[in-house]
Formats: C-alpha cells, sequence, structure tokens
C-alpha cells in the first residue's frame, strides 16, 4: 500500500467519527430538551478528530522522509553528493542521539567526521525521526518545501493548506493541555471539520505525491 492510501486510512478514521458525530447533532437538535452531557460527549469527539487528522499527517510526512532516507543508503552516497538539506539532515541524525545523552565534544566531532567520510547512514533508532514531529504546520511545512526545492503549487479547493497550521495549533493545545476537549470542540460543528478534512486530504495527497517524485527522481542528489 503507498504512502498516500495509507495517509487516506488514516484520515478516514476521522471521516468515520465526524459522520457518527453529524447524526448525534441531528438527534441532540431535534431534542425538546437538548442534553448537557451528550453536548460535552459531542464536542469532546469533534476535538479529537484534530488528533486524529494530525495522526494521519505527521505519519506521511515520516513515511516519505523514511523512504527518502533508505534510498540514500541504498545508494551508497557521501555527504558531498547530497543536497545543503540533506547534508544537513544526515549530520543532525549523526550527533542528535550523542548530544542528547552527553557525550563529550571530542567524541561529538568524531562522528561529525566519520558522516563526513563515510557513506551516508541512518540507525535502526534514527531513520524514522523528523526534526519537526509534534509541530507540522502550515509555515513549516512551506519552509520544508522550500528547502528541499520541492517542485509544488498547492491544489485547488485546499485551502493552500492552511488547515494544516489550525490542526497542528488545535493538536498541541490539546497533548500538553492547554485547552480542554469539550473547549476546543463546543463551538464547532462535525459538518465544518469534514469540510476541513477534504481540504487536507486535498493538499496533503498532492504533497505526498511531490515528494514521492522528488524521491524517484534523486532530487536530493546534486546535480
Amino acid at each position: 500500500m503507498s504512502i498516500a492510501e495509507n495517509f487516506q486510512n488514516r484520515l478516514d478514521d476521522a471521516v468515520i467519527l465526524l459522520k457518527s458525530t453529524r447524526v448525534l447533532e441531528e438527534e441532540q437538535r431535534a431534542r425538546k430538551i437538548p442534553s448537557a452531557l451528550i453536548a460535552h460527549a459531542l464536542a469532546s469527539a469533534r476535538a479529537s478528530s484534530y488528533l486524529i487528522i494530525y495522526n494521519a499527517i505527521e505519519f506521511a510526512f515520516r513515511e516519505a522522509f523514511v523512504a527518502i532516507r533508505r534510498d540514500i543508503m541504498a545508494n551508497q552516497l557521501k555527504l558531498y553528493q547530497l543536497t545543503t538539506y540533506w547534508r544537513g539532515d544526515v549530520l543532525r541524525i549523526s550527533v542528535l542521539k550523542p548530544l542528547r545523552e552527553g557525550t563529550q565534544f571530542d567524541r561529538i566531532m568524531k562522528k561529525i567526521e566519520s558522516a563526513s567520510l563515510d557513506d551516508c547512514s541512518y540507525g535502526i533508532d534514527q531513520i524514522e525521526f523528523l526534526n519537526f514531529g509534534g509541530s507540522i504546520g502550515s509555515e513549516r511545512v512551506w519552509a520544508l518545501i522550500k528547502a528541499l526545492g520541492l517542485e509544488f503549487k498547492a491544489p485547488s479547493f485546499s485551502n493552500g493548506g492552511c488547515d494544516i497550521g489550525n490542526v497542528c495549533t488545535q493538536r498541541n493545545s490539546l497533548t500538553h493541555g492547554y485547552e480542554s476537549f469539550e473547549t476546543v470542540g463546543r463551538d464547532l460543528e462535525a459538518e465544518d471539520l469534514l469540510a476541513v478534512v477534504d481540504r487536507v486530504s486535498i493538499y496533503m495527497v498532492a504533497l505526498i505525491g511531490a515528494l514521492e517524485d522528488y524521491r524517484v527522481n534523486a532530487r536530493y542528489r546534486l546535480s
């Protein structure tokens, strides 16, 4: 199954949740006396959809990056053969774990020297690392597109990818405890969030395709 297909499968979890929520919203509106308990549950369900959408987005970026990193290793490329972004990626990955473990400076410099001379490689515990994991907002995405030199134009009806920024903001508010699920979902409607899912899907499928074309044509290599 392709990255785009797996991405869509994950996004469909949000669609299922929101369509079920929409049915319950209609039943709630039909009540003469709406239930406060159901209203609270519906708000939490709507807010939860942000986590599902973000899960799909980060999955897609991670899988696209892993595929490119595997190609770099399979082609036994040296650091000097890579574009600026990927040279930095290899070096960041090579020193990240030692830095976190408080490794001495001279040992870190040896790792950088080794990365500069040997074939580029990523460890088993490194290849899936995303430098921007947990904060994939629209500005970060556009910065990444520019840094990669990616040939990509936001498709029509995708809102230019701006929904990704809101999804990221709401996801962070929820996961870091800044807002409650009830507060985030209280003033939303399932129909509005289904529209967000549609726009995110259009944007991300196009971007995944651009990243796959980038990988297949080895644009991570210097020409």
